[in-house]
């Protein structure tokens, strides 16, 4: 079926599973142009549903934690009124079979061994993060653990139904032959088969998912449908649950992940059954259960040992969990175990903790993810690079991993950067693309409009719009947010494109493809001023726990540019939009870096953030940033006097510290003669602020002030450079500051994954984020122009970058063809 539903055009393909309260389809959200999971809930159960709430709190939950990329995203959610009342329908990514599904479709009923490693490690990171957000999942088990599939995305109708095959649709009947009704569907339609067996699997890749019986762990349950040989103790004695239940099924689960079999087994167990399992796996249950097991007769003599004749068909008998490790498949014998003797030992560990009887002992998710097996086996599982960042270790830091930087792109990404590289390393076909681009932000009428002329809009939209920046539509920005954390970086920087570009030559100010009229700049509330506002406020709401913000205050229009480059004091009507953005900022948990913007205005900017730093930037942790430009010949005394009125006023100072790009607009005069002194000074900067002795501070007993430096850099060698000597500070004990990265989307890949595989002592990788510009084609012009510009300027590195993905295309390319 196909409709359009609250806004959503929705084409319904293929059902992927059924269940007792919902059915998921494959659908293709039309208007997205994108593949996606389509839960239909039954009409009964709308009203009391709380997934959707459940998934919307999850989505709001700390963007940093690297559980977070193992639960599903909410990307829509909207109701249909049929015959049976109103359904509810949940949209998300496409996922594949579940575990249990691939299991069951193999010969060997068990995952090779550092999948199934891989695979506990990121369930122990995702359950993690869901009670994280004060959600307890209430239903964790193999068959609600998905992996993830390749990308479907780019293939039609008839390419799809080619990988999954034709629907099959089945006549619905009445056994009597009398009509069915409105309420009874004609047809039904089996389930696409889209599993693979567990040996065959490779780069695994899971999500915990169904959080049709999730609540949060405020609310009183008393119900579970957990599988009845999973449920945990306090359920079956009718005893308060909590979060304690996923870590106990949790601990269940690992042991099949790990192995070929379940944990507890019956043939058409009941709970009592369950209960003697328990005890035979773990030993004798707290008293007060042991007294009130009504049926413990069943399987005990008075005095609590085994009975040895049972009216039950079949009883359980004692296996300690010593010795169902032993038997779970992975050889029984220590010298053949795929597992060795210390990892088996910390797995037992690991289980027992997880399985104790009482929940209030139980271990918690966080200690899980701290724990012996997961500190030295969780992250040995190479093709799974996610896991090897997770895990916070005790041991020595850790070689860089092996693996290419740009292997964690996706391949349609890949071949687009590949495409924009090899005009941007080649000035015959770069300088041409960069006339074009500059021609084009300046209006020419309806027929040169980037917003209006179709054609010219699509081929920037699919080339180097697509490349540079993160969409024009708020979903498609949160697509491409959700997109770039899912590669394991911190985070990112997310910026409107609306500005203002002075030509230093003629000094003619010109505003990007505004909408707003010249009239509007001589009433006393400006309009475009509101449109800032407006903007920065949208943007703001898309930026998760950790992200970024950074404004560019020219978009404020022509008073707030008049008054920067007059010296005078900008409007109050800017200054409490200001104001305002960084409340929000604030209320998200983010930060707000402000963007540099050209000489001319940067006096009044500064003066305008350090007001901001004074208000936001205390208890010692920097909210709000200024940027500096490493090639303008006076930032290293700016800094230094910026420095000094943090100091002198007791604030933090957060320092973003980029090289410059608006070398074709700033006064030449300003600027370094030559890279290298830009890159010296660059340096020198970074340098004095990670040893905190710059410019007289630190130094002859003058106190260095707190001071949060974020580098913004494409630079490898300065980026490495500034990580080594911050590690080498903190292992030294000498003091530093708080040091994170920045690369813009689009650019330097191969620094921003080649950052990730450095570690800390503790195995942790640096914050990396990546810098997203969002705006309609026109406001984004300007921006594109400079990007197109910074590579003109930098052929060099944007030629090593050219040949790094050239190199990853050819290895993928080996890869497929074996």
């Amino acid at each position: 079926m196909s409709g359009k539903f609250q806004g959503q055009e929705i084409d319904v393909d293929v059902p992927t599973c059924y269940g007792t309260y919902s059915t998921v389809w494959l659908a293709k959200d039309l208007l997205e142009a994108r593949y996606v999971a389509l839960k239909i809930l039954i009409a009964a159960a709308h009203k009391g549903c709380s997934e959707s709430k459940v998934l919307r709190s999850l989505s709001s939950g700390k963007a940093d934690h690297h559980g977070r990329a193992h639960v599903p995203s909410l990307l829509e959610e909207f109701t249909i009124d049929g015959p049976n009342g109103c359904h509810l329908c949940i949209v998300s990514e496409v996922v594949g079979c579940s575990v249990a599904q691939s299991k069951e479709a193999s010969i060997t009923w068990k995952f090779p061994v550092n999948v199934a490693r891989a695979i506990s490690a990121q369930l122990l990171l995702g359950l993690d993060y869901i009670h994280s957000c004060g959600v307890v999942h209430g239903d964790l088990h193999s068959n609600n653990i998905l992996f993830k599939t390749p990308s479907l995305e780019g293939l039609t109708i008839e390419e799809l139904y080619n990988r999954l095959g034709d629907p099959q649709k089945l006549p619905v009947e009445r056994l009597d032959k009398c009509p069915t009704g409105p309420e009874v569907p004609r047809y039904c339609v089996l389930p696409a088969i889209i599993f693979q067996s567990s040996e065959d699997v490779v780069d695994a890749q899971v999500i915990i998912s169904d959080f049709g019986e999730a609540f949060f762990q405020d609310q009183e349950r008393k119900d579970l449908h957990t599988p009845i040989l999973l449920l945990p103790p306090e359920f079956l004695f009718y005893e308060r649950l909590g979060q304690a239940v996923d870590v106990w099924t949790l601990g269940c689960t690992l042991y099949e992940v790990l192995g070929e079999r379940p944990l507890f087994e019956g043939f058409m167990p009941d709970e009592d059954h369950t209960i003697a399992e328990m005890i035979s796996t773990l030993g004798h249950l707290p008293k007060r259960w042991w007294d009130r097991w009504q049926r413990r007769t069943d399987f005990f003599l008075e005095d609590g040992s085994w009975k040895t004749d049972t009216d039950r068909s079949h009883a359980p008998y004692s296996r300690p969990l010593a010795e169902r490790l032993r038997i779970m498949g992975r050889g029984e014998d220590p010298s053949t175990c795929e597992f060795s003797p210390p990892e088996m030992k910390a797995l037992e560990g690991l289980l027992r903790a997880m399985l104790t009887y009482q929940p209030s002992e139980r271990i918690t998710m966080r200690a899980a993810v701290n724990s012996e097996w997961m500190e030295g086996w969780g992250t040995t599982f190479e093709k799974v690079p996610s896991i090897s960042s997770s895990v916070a270790k005790t041991q020595a830091p850790e070689k860089p991993s092996s693996a290419p930087p740009h292997s964690v792109l996706p391949t349609k990404t890949l071949l687009r950067s590949l495409l924009v590289t090899t005009i941007s390393s080649h000035q015959a076909l770069l300088v041409p693309c960069l006339s074009i681009l500059s021609f084009l932000t300046k209006p020419r009428g309806v027929l040169l409009d980037v917003d209006r002329n179709p054609l010219i809009h699509w081929f920037l939209k699919k080339t180097f719009y697509d490349h540079f920046c993160a969409g024009e539509k708020e979903s498609q920005v949160r697509d491409k947010i959700r997109q770039i954390k899912s590669t394991g970086l911190r985070g990112v920087i997310l910026t409107y494109a609306r500005e203002t570009v002075q030509d230093s030559s003629t000094n003619q100010t010109q505003f990007a493809h505004s909408q707003v009229s010249q009239k509007a700049t001589d009433t006393e509330s400006c309009e475009f001023i509101a449109a800032w506002r407006e903007g920065y406020l949208k943007t703001v709401d898309m930026l998760g726990e950790g992200d970024f913000l950074a404004p560019k205050l020219t978009g404020a229009g022509p008073k707030v540019t008049g008054a920067f480059a007059s010296g005078q004091p900008v409007p109050t009507q800017m200054v409490e939009a200001l104001d305002e953005v960084c409340q929000r900022v604030v209320e998200k948990n983010a930060r707000l870096l402000m963007d540099a913007e050209q000489h001319s205005f940067l006096q009044g900017i500064h003066n305008l953030t350090l007001d901001m730093m004074r208000k936001y930037n205390r208890n010692g942790k920097a909210v709000v940033y200024n940027t500096y430009q490493a090639y303008l010949k006076s930032t290293p005394s700016t800094i230094a006097s910026h420095m000094e009125i943090a100091d002198r006023e007791g604030f933090t100072f957060g320092l973003k510290l980029v090289r410059g790009a608006y070398m074709r607009s700033d006064p030449r005069q300003l600027i370094h003669d030559t890279k290298q002194d830009t890159d010296i000074a660059y340096n020198s900067i970074v340098r004095g602020v990670l040893q905190q002795r710059y410019q007289g501070f630190g130094e002859s007993g003058r106190r260095f002030p707190t001071t949060d430096l974020f580098l913004a850099t494409h630079n490898i060698e300065s980026a490495v450079a500034a990580h080594e000597l911050h590690q080498a500070r903190l292992q030294a004990g000498h003091p530093t500051g708080r040091v994170e990265f920045g690369q813009l989307l689009g650019m330097a890949d191969g620094v921003s994954f080649g950052l990730l595989q450095l570690k800390d002592q503790n195995s942790v990788a640096p914050g990396v984020y990546k810098c997203l510009t969002w705006g309609s084609m026109g406001e984004c012009l300007g921006y594109l122009v400079r990007r197109a510009a910074e590579n003109k300027d930098a052929v060099s590195r944007t030629m090593a970058e050219h040949l790094a993905l050239k190199a990853e295309v050819r290895r993928r390319v080996r890869a497929f063809f074996g």
